[in-house]
């Protein structure tokens, strides 16, 4: 197995528990406005 393998095989676990979590707290709430547009002050 390469090292790059082997590093993403050690992180699998902590992948599996985030997402066993759930996957909210990765998202803000959804906006309402475009934050293209939002002109700043």
């Amino acid at each position: 197995m390469s090292d790059e393998s082997e590093r993403i095989a050690a992180l699998r676990p902590r992948y599996r528990d985030d997402l066993a979590a759930g996957v909210d707290r990765f998202f803000e709430p959804r906006r309402t406005d475009c934050p293209g547009a939002v002109r700043p002050g």
